[in-house]
């Protein structure tokens, strides 16, 4: 069963049934005594677990293929991915959200997004299959056309993932999507280094996720329960288009600010460059990346419950951002701390001119990490319009700083040019956020400073002696475990001085999970909540 959803999870319902009954029952429970704060806690949990478990399976992916494919397949397989996700952007209008956003009436729209869903993607694999041949030619790159094109196959079935996902998310069953989520990362892993270890190349990341495609579309419509009828319910399209296209340039946006940057260094750098830097981006943000990702997939269904309640949402808004900055800042510094020493231990050495890169990415994250908390608060509060000037802010300075830095200084440049991005529109974007809602720039540097001077005390001075270390296996081992235990704890106790209420929160809920798991849970759990209030 579901967290608190009332039935297995398999359960059929008509979409214009049972279903909107549930939906409905959920949304007056979410709003109960307690209701709403212990099915978010929850579904934090089990995202976080969820974050963890992908980003070791992410890395353990990458450190293999970093091994099995060259600079120049890696290169290949960014550019593939950027110009697919570019081009298939219309995708990603919002459907989701828009659906998430009606929670209440679940039943009166899940049909309709479907179909809506159904012709962006048919519209966005048929940009992508017409526009492979022209890609490869503007990269120079032939097999980019055929990666394309296999990629093309898999948009469609992604863009109707976005309808079940909309159902789990509006009725917080977010465990169940974060389940199959790393269910189907962990299976997408294995065939993707199967077919690396065969000799397929950069062809082995594409068409793995063609492989999985499939699977992960049939199993999340029949977790989700919806029954689709063959009615395309036209007349409720205009509701969802009004709000689609605003949502649908921010998806533009948003792709060009992430995914234009690798074309830009393909076009200047050649391949070889693309592939460290897709190595570097891959190390550094993908850990924090799942588990800001998987918060906003919590925050926003609980934030938009608290519509009517500003003053609610602000302090709700204020915690979630602190506990976020708190756990990203510690896992961010932490990476650019030990960055060289990990591409050193784990990478080929044709692969070791990442590892400055790796750091400045790293460290501009401890800055852009609360970017998935300010979105979801800005959704959440159905401010479309504001979210739209945001992006195209963030965007246009991340591709520019971003490309700037290549032109200048090869891979490295174009880290310190996502680290100068990051710094500013970090706090930036919290600020313009939140202010509808009482924020404050007074709020929103209470929540930057204690974790960004915790990890300057504890692992700045680490870093420094480890300069003065010899380099090889062994010592970068020590660096690493040094980093990790003396590291991590000297940043809790500068934590627990600083914002000792940031602190005994994040102890909290990080021991009470733990206390679940067993007998050897439940010792750590009691461990580690001796350590909070």
């Amino acid at each position: 069963m579901g967290p608190g959803d009332g039935r297995p999870a398999g359960a059929r319902v008509s979409a214009e049934g049972a279903h909107g009954a549930h939906s409905a029952q959920v949304a007056q429970g979410a709003h109960g005594t307690g209701g709403l704060g212990a099915r978010a806690r929850s579904g934090f949990v089990w995202t976080a677990l969820a974050a963890l478990g992908g980003k070791a399976i992410g890395a353990g992916q990458f450190v293999v293929l970093g091994w099995l494919l060259s600079r120049e397949d890696l290169g290949l397989v960014s550019m593939a991915i950027s110009s697919a996700l570019m081009l298939s952007v219309i995708q990603y209008a919002g459907v989701t959200d828009i659906l998430v956003s009606r929670h209440r009436r679940m039943h009166l729209w899940a049909n309709a997004g479907f179909w809506f869903a159904l012709l962006l993607g048919t519209f966005s694999m048929a940009l992508v299959a017409w526009a492979a041949p022209v890609v490869a030619w503007w990269q120079g790159e032939p097999w980019l056309g055929p990666m394309l094109l296999v990629m093309s196959c898999v948009v469609v079935l992604n863009s109707l993932n976005s309808v079940p996902t909309a159902v789990l998310t509006g009725e917080l069953r977010l465990r169940e999507l974060a389940l199959w989520q790393l269910a189907i990362q962990a299976t997408q892993t294995v065939l993707t280094v199967g077919m690396a270890w065969w000799g397929l190349g950069a062809m082995s990341v594409v068409l793995s996720a063609a492989a999985v495609a499939p699977a992960m579309f049939v199993l999340r419509y029949r977790v989700s329960g919806l029954r689709l009828r063959a009615d395309p319910q036209w007349r409720r399209w205009r509701y969802i288009v009004s709000d689609s296209l605003v949502l649908a340039v921010v998806g533009v946006m948003n792709a060009a600010g992430d995914r234009l940057s690798p074309l830009i260094i393909g076009a200047v750098l050649g391949p070889g460059a693309v592939g460290l830097y897709f190595l570097a981006a891959q190390f550094s943000v993908q850990g924090v990346g799942l588990l800001t990702s998987n918060l906003t997939a919590v925050l926003f269904p609980t934030l938009n419950k608290m519509l009517d309640q500003p003053a609610r949402m602000l302090a709700a808004f204020d915690r979630a951002a602190r506990l976020m900055a708190a756990v990203g800042v510690m896992v961010s510094a932490g990476q650019a701390a030990s960055a060289g020493a990990l591409v050193r231990l784990l990478l080929p050495q044709d692969k070791h001119a990442a590892a400055a890169a790796c750091g400045l990415m790293s460290l501009g994250l401890c800055f852009g990490v609360l970017g998935s908390v300010s979105t979801a608060l800005v959704k959440a509060t159905g401010r479309f319009g504001r979210l739209l000037w945001l992006t195209a802010g963030y965007a246009s300075t991340g591709v520019v700083c971003i490309a700037v830095g290549g032109w200048l200084g090869d891979v490295t440049g174009a880290a310190a040019g996502y680290l100068a991005y990051s710094c500013v529109w970090g706090p930036l974007g919290a600020a313009i956020v939140s202010r509808p809602v009482g924020g404050s720039w007074r709020m929103v540097g209470g929540i930057y400073a204690p974790p960004i001077a915790s990890a300057a005390l504890g692992f700045g001075p680490l870093w420094l002696a480890s300069l003065w270390l010899p380099v090889g296996v062994w010592w970068d081992i020590l660096r690493i475990l040094t980093f990790a235990s003396v590291g991590v704890v000297a940043y809790l106790a500068a934590l627990a001085r600083l914002h000792s209420g940031t602190y005994r929160d994040l102890i909290t809920q990080a021991a009470g999970p733990l206390r679940r798991l067993g007998p050897l849970g439940r010792s750590a759990g009691a461990a580690l909540g001796r350590l909070g209030p």
